[in-house]
Parts: C-alpha cells; structure tokens; sequence
C-alpha cells in the first residue's frame, strides 16, 4: 500500500506535530470505503507505515485490500481520507456515514 499525502496536508500535519496516526475504517459508503485519521499509537491488529517523520497505522484489511490511500486539506473540510480514489461516502442525505471528516487536534 503507498500513502500520498498532498502538500496542503502534510503543511497541516507538521503544523499540529502529531507524529503517530491512526487511519480508521467506518464501514463501507455508498461511494467506497470511508475513512478518517485520529492521533495515536496503532492497535494489535494495525500495521505501520512510515512516511517521512509520520507513523501510519491502519487495520492489516485495508493494506491488504486497497492499493493507494490519499491524505487531502481543505482549510472548509479540514483533513479528508480516500482509498484507491474511489470518493467513499458521497455525502448523500440517506446514509449514516455522511460527512465523515477528519479533525486532528493535539
């Protein structure tokens, strides 16, 4: 699995300096998987990635499952997750997982 971080969210993650992040799985979107990123140290069942000064940690299913996770900012959404480019929960107004986004505080 390859993590790709833009340049607005790894501005933002140096900025906050939480070096160990949990990717967390929500269940399944009707666009996808839906995921969101916490601080802390992994779980048993997680793995870690290494990604300049960062530490990654998602369960072993996701690595195993999908080929590319992109970490996106926007200064309106904050910090978004996306697997293989598939868009996760499309916000629709029937589903529970709508959104989903990530807030990182220190």
């Amino acid at each position: 699995m390859r993590i790709n971080i833009t340049d607005e969210a790894f501005r933002e993650l140096n900025k906050i300096d939480i070096k160990n992040i949990r990717i967390i799985y929500h269940g399944q979107g009707c666009g996808g998987p839906v995921l969101s990123m916490t601080a802390g140290l992994p779980d048993l069942e997680e793995e870690t990635i290494i990604l300049d000064d960062f530490s990654f940690s998602l369960m072993k299913e996701l690595i195993d499952k999908y080929k590319i996770v992109d970490i996106d900012y926007s200064s309106a959404d904050g910090f978004s997750v996306d697997a293989d480019n598939s868009g996760g929960c499309i916000r629709c107004n029937g589903c529970w997982l709508n959104t989903i986004y990530t807030n990182l505080q220190p």
